[in-house]
């Protein structure tokens, strides 16, 4: 949240901004500076984290991580989500790293999040479709390859199992 472990996200804000933020017990945010323009960035800063996500809406985040699968972005301070390699771009990407590098500034919009709360970006989403694209036929994910082992009990093709 806000204060993070230790206090260090509100500590940040503070070094960053040279704002005073305070949190109440009851969680009213208070925010204090003879500089205006400071004292703005500090509520932005503090709307960004506290911010509940909802699909549909775009960030302007920076990507934190690779995996082989896709990258994290933070799209607000401390907080990230997950840009699958099926919507980084509209052709197919083999290798993450080919599109995005950790600390590459990205715009993406929240197109879901499941119900332990983690998020799912698109990238593709917000980039214009090539002319003349065709969406490709989705892949059959039965199609394992036959192993080539009978179909008798037990598998067939091996001997049967006995105990000495």
């Amino acid at each position: 949240g806000l204060i993070g472990p230790g206090g260090k996200t509100i500590k940040k804000i503070i070094a960053d901004t040279e704002c005073d933020v305070n949190v109440d017990d009851d969680g009213v945010v208070t925010v204090a500076s003879l500089d205006l323009k400071r004292c703005q960035e500090a509520i932005e800063i503090v709307r960004a984290i506290t911010l509940e996500p909802e699909v549909g809406m775009e960030f302007d985040g920076s990507i934190t991580r690779l995996m082989s699968f896709g990258a994290f972005v933070e799209f607000a301070p401390g907080r990230e989500g997950l840009i699958h390699i099926s919507e980084m771009e509209w052709h197919r990407v083999d290798k993450v790293e080919d599109v995005v590098k950790p600390g590459d500034a990205v715009r993406v919009k929240l197109i879901k999040v499941d119900d332990q709360g983690r998020l799912d970006f698109s990238r593709k989403a917000l980039l214009e479709k090539p002319e003349g694209y065709v969406e490709p036929p989705p892949r059959d994910r039965n199609q394992g390859g036959n192993r080539g082992r009978g179909n008798g009990p037990g598998g067939g093709g091996r001997r049967p199992f006995r105990r000495n």
